[in-house]
């Protein structure tokens, strides 16, 4: 795509006006007084807003890395001075805006060797302000195994309440893939179901909530629409389960895996489900008790860890979306195309740790 001289001009006067703040936080840390950053963070706002007014971005139909550009420029600006901004409601039901702790920022303060790793793509960023650290084939597909039943979960979770009733058909007691030899005819709750899918990666369960209120493939083109509105721009699914798909038909990356695993983290319950390491429950009727452990070991190994999920098929090779989280950091790890994903991500961790320090 070519910009027009209009949107080259917006975009280099958007530099322009962030340069001298973003000059401050790393000269001066931001010691100055708040009153300064304020009139600083105030003058570029006007000018954002002005140069908006004036001569319009059609900020959407940018190349994706111009938009990377702006968003991570806009965000760095607000996190750095204020914290995040936010919207807090009055108790007369009015909204106005807040800011909470200001996110720390990775700074390279090591320029370690880069670890050897088997993935043949990974990505690693910092989710407090999309900075990238490491990148590698970002864009380019590769089978993505079970990370497909994140989909899976969204799509599900747009459907169902969790306290919806599924039978486990005879099809899904069949289906090719990881699963949990639920009995045919045995009735569990969507919530359960969700555990199943996510922790144990089951997927008789991921088949029975594509196929109980809606046929599988209306519920599989539901994934695609959910892609398409996440800008998933390289992906395509052609199953519930993360099955290879035929002449390599049902594809992802590791961009849009991260883009999908950042809408799942959004949802409190989903979060919740992908850090779980132990989980237990029984069929509707009471008879039946299920006992499930989460396929991502790095929950029991690395203490920061926080999800969020393993993939694994002849074709895919190994895939593990993963997310490390204390008081200072949050940064997401991808690797795809991996001969032993967990060995790629531990190194990667270790890298990203020696490298990077958060302030």
């Amino acid at each position: 795509m070519t910009l027009s001289i209009v949107q080259k001009l917006q975009i280099l006067l958007i530099r322009v006006l962030i340069a001298p703040a973003w000059f401050l936080d790393v000269v001066a840390g931001y010691t100055y007084k708040r009153s300064v950053a304020k009139l600083v963070v105030g003058v570029v706002f006007t000018a954002m807003i002005t140069s908006a007014i004036y001569f319009p971005l059609k900020y959407s139909s940018l190349p994706e890395k111009y938009r990377r550009t702006i968003s991570t420029m806009q965000t760095g600006i607000v996190d750095h001075i204020f914290g995040s901004v936010i919207l807090a409601q009055n108790t007369d039901g009015s909204m106005v805006l807040g800011t909470s702790k200001r996110v720390k920022r990775p700074v390279l303060v090591n320029k370690s060797a880069f670890p050897y790793i088997t993935a043949k793509a990974h990505l690693i960023i910092d989710n407090g302000t999309g900075t990238i650290l490491s990148e590698h084939t970002i864009n380019t597909t590769f089978a993505p195994a079970s990370t497909t039943k994140l989909m899976t979960a969204l799509v599900a979770s747009d459907i169902y309440n969790l306290g919806e009733i599924i039978e486990i058909s005879a099809y899904c007691s069949e289906i090719d893939s990881t699963k949990l030899w639920l009995p045919v005819g045995s009735k569990y709750t969507v919530k359960d179901l969700l555990y199943s899918l996510l922790v144990s990666s089951a997927g008789d369960a991921g088949c029975a909530l594509a196929s109980s209120k809606l046929d599988m493939q209306s519920f599989v083109d539901l994934m695609n629409e959910k892609a398409a509105e996440l800008d998933m721009t390289n992906s395509h699914f052609t199953n519930p389960v993360g099955l290879d798909g035929f002449q390599g038909s049902h594809y992802s990356s590791v961009w849009d895996l991260y883009l999908l695993s950042k809408k799942v983290m959004e949802s409190p319950f989903l979060r919740e489900v992908v850090r779980t390491k132990n989980y237990s429950y029984k069929d509707v009727t009471g008879a039946l008790n299920i006992d499930i452990s989460n396929t991502n070991q790095l929950l029991w190994d690395i203490p920061e860890t926080v999800g969020i999920k393993t993939g694994r098929t002849s074709g895919a090779g190994e895939v593990l979306i993963y997310d490390y989280k204390d008081d200072d950091k949050d940064f997401t790890i991808i690797v795809m195309s991996s001969d032993d994903r967990f060995l790629d991500t531990r190194n990667l961790i270790n890298w990203t740790l020696s490298s990077y320090e958060w302030r």
